[in-house]
């Protein structure tokens, strides 16, 4: 039931944001990040060696878009320390990511560890705040971004 009204929220946001400029500017999430869904990134999880940072976004989420190449910049400072994916929150195919993660709001980061989150980032953030937090991250999971 949740879930059910977290996107009847949701249309009805988008449906008041269709005259933004960040849909008109024909902005796109960054592609620069591997797109994963569904079980595939449970495979992913359980094959992983360093922090996996998800970056939750949808296709009709005006910050997501905006925020999205932030995230794949950024991750270009931890390539081999830390592995970074994107996953479509309105593809139906992640509604039990969806539930299972708690998503109310857009974007959201995880940071998962050995299968579990141990970071939570919900809305944007400044690129110099998501680094900052990635190189706490990196302190306390593995080693230290190099600058």
């Amino acid at each position: 039931m949740l879930a059910f009204r977290f996107f009847i929220f949701l249309f009805l946001f988008v449906g008041s944001l269709t005259g933004h400029a960040a849909f008109s500017a024909g902005v796109t999430p960054a592609s620069d990040l591997p797109l994963v869904s569904g079980s595939q990134l449970q495979e992913k999880l359980n094959k992983a060696k360093t922090p996996v940072v998800l970056d939750f976004w949808a296709t009709w989420c005006a910050p997501c878009k905006v925020y999205g190449p932030v995230v794949a910049e950024v991750s270009k400072a931890y390539q081999g320390k830390m592995v970074f994916y994107r996953v479509d929150a309105s593809d139906f195919s992640n509604d039990k990511l969806v539930q299972k993660y708690s998503l109310q709001s857009l974007p959201v980061v995880l940071v998962i560890v050995k299968g579990k989150i141990v970071e939570r980032w919900e809305g944007v953030l400044k690129k110099t705040d998501l680094q900052s937090k990635l190189d706490k991250v990196m302190v306390r999971y593995g080693k230290p971004a190099l600058k």
